[in-house]
């Protein structure tokens, strides 16, 4: 059993099949070792069902439910554990190249279920490399740093706009003061230069008169 599921798996992995199935007893669990290699990700589906055998038939039990293990061999680590109902999906990133022990563990709640039945483990897999798969997030990075730029110059050129209309509001402030102060010394010599006249005319007339030229 276990050497049949092996080389389903393989045989899947490397695109030969798109889905393979096994049969558990209620509460059982079965292991098989899957040669992965580093930097994938591994994403399956998987969907659990009651096979009546006296019958030769399949009875959807949604009380059925799997947990989902696979152990990293090389470095003795678990890298996923997933439970989930009878319909569900998994996906795992292969860190180490080399075996990984995969587990599938099925059991059921239902009260009513026959236990001459057995749950029928259908799986479908499909192996992807990483870089593939992180492909739109490198795009979302590039993306992100873009904005991040455009933000920086944008940033920079309300800056500048900034600068220049405080410039530009000193420049008038500095234009106006510089008018209000032609005006005003105008204004002092235009008085300046009257007073002078009025006093030049004013003597010229009293010596007229003391001349009595007048």
């Amino acid at each position: 059993m276990r050497k049949e599921i092996t080389f389903l798996l393989a045989t899947v992995l490397l695109g030969l099949t798109n889905a393979f199935h096994f049969y558990l007893k209620n509460g059982m669990q079965e292991c098989f070792p899957q040669e992965s290699p580093k930097d994938y990700v591994i994403r399956g589906k998987y969907e659990l069902d009651e096979w009546n055998e006296a019958e030769s038939r399949l009875i959807e039990d949604q009380m059925l439910y799997a947990q989902v293990t696979v152990d990293d061999l090389i470095s003795n680590t678990r890298i996923m554990n997933h439970i989930g109902t009878h319909r569900g999906r998994f996906s795992y990133t292969v860190v180490n190249a080399g075996r990984h022990n995969v587990c599938f563990f099925v059991k059921t709640t239902n009260p009513n279920f026959n236990p001459n039945s057995k749950i029928r483990v259908t799986i479908d897999m499909a192996l992807k490399e990483e870089d593939e798969a992180s492909q739109a997030k490198n795009k979302l990075s590039i993306l992100g740093q873009t904005i991040k730029s455009l933000n920086n110059k944008l940033s920079n050129i309300r800056e500048e706009q900034k600068y220049q209309i405080d410039r530009e509001h000193e420049f008038n402030s500095t234009n106006n003061a510089i008018n209000n102060r032609i005006v005003f010394w105008a204004i002092v010599q235009f008085s300046i230069i009257g007073i002078v006249c009025y006093w030049q005319l004013r003597h010229l007339r009293r010596f007229f008169e003391a001349k009595k030229l007048v």
